[in-house]
C-alpha cells in the first residue's frame, strides 16, 4: 500500500457516511427510495464490517513465522485455518464475508429503487447527488470485495502450503513468504491508518 493511500475499509466507510448523508435530504422530501437506501446504509451501522477489523487484529497477531520455524504446523492449522473459516471462507454461510455480501446484495437491490425513480424536476439535483453517492458505494464495496477475495486466497495459500510442508524446512520458509504476502493483503484491507 502506497504511503499515500488509505486503506479499502477508510475508504469504503467514508462512501457509506456520506450517502447517508446526501439521501437524508432527499428521504425527507417524501422519496421512498432514499429512504430505503437511507435506512439500508444506517442500519449497516458498521455492524457488517466489524468482522473485518477484527480479522485484522487476529492476524497480526498470529506468529506465523515463529510457528513454521518451530515446524508446528498443528498450531498453524488451529489459528489459520480457524481464522480463514471463521472470517473468509465464501462457502461457510456464517463466515464474515458471507454476511457482508448478504448485506451488500440488500443494498444493490434498494439502490435499483433509487436509480430507478427519476423525481419531478424540482428533486432532480437531489436524486442526481444520490445516485452519485450510492454508486460510489458500490464502487469502494467492489473494490473492498476484490482486496478481501485477495486476502482469503493468500490466507487459505499460506496455511495450504504449510500443511503440505510435512516439516520441511526449505518448505516451511515459502509458507512463511505467503504468510507475509496475506499480511499485506491485510494492510490493503484495513491497515493501520496514520
Amino acid at each position: 500500500m502506497a504511503p499515500d493511500e488509505h486503506s479499502r475499509m477508510h475508504y469504503f466507510d467514508k462512501a457509506v457516511g456520506e450517502a447517508v448523508k446526501v439521501l437524508y435530504f432527499y428521504a425527507m422530501d417524501g422519496s421512498t427510495a432514499a429512504s430505503e437506501v437511507r435506512e439500508n446504509l444506517r442500519t449497516f451501522n458498521k455492524g457488517d464490517t466489524d468482522w473485518i477489523h477484527a480479522s485484522y487484529r487476529d492476524l497480526v497477531t498470529i506468529p506465523f513465522a515463529e510457528l513454521a520455524r518451530k515446524g508446528d504446523t498443528g498450531e498453524i492449522e488451529r489459528r489459520v485455518g480457524g481464522q480463514f473459516k471463521q472470517y473468509y471462507d465464501g462457502e461457510n454461510p456464517n463466515a464474515g464475508i458471507a454476511g457482508f455480501r448478504s448485506y451488500m446484495r440488500a443494498f444493490t437491490e434498494a439502490r435499483k429503487d433509487l436509480l430507478g425513480e427519476v423525481p419531478e424536476e424540482k428533486y432532480k439535483d437531489d436524486w442526481k447527488a444520490s445516485c452519485k453517492a450510492t454508486n460510489e458505494v458500490n464502487t469502494q464495496f467492489e473494490k473492498l470485495n476484490t482486496a478481501l477475495d485477495e486476502l482469503a486466497a493468500a490466507v487459505k495459500e499460506a496455511r495450504d502450503v504449510a500443511r503440505d510442508c510435512k516439516g520441511d524446512q526449505d518448505c516451511l520458509e515459502a509458507a512463511i513468504t505467503e504468510w507475509n504476502r496475506a499480511l499485506e493483503c491485510a494492510r490493503v484491507v484495513d491497515g493501520p491508518e496514520e
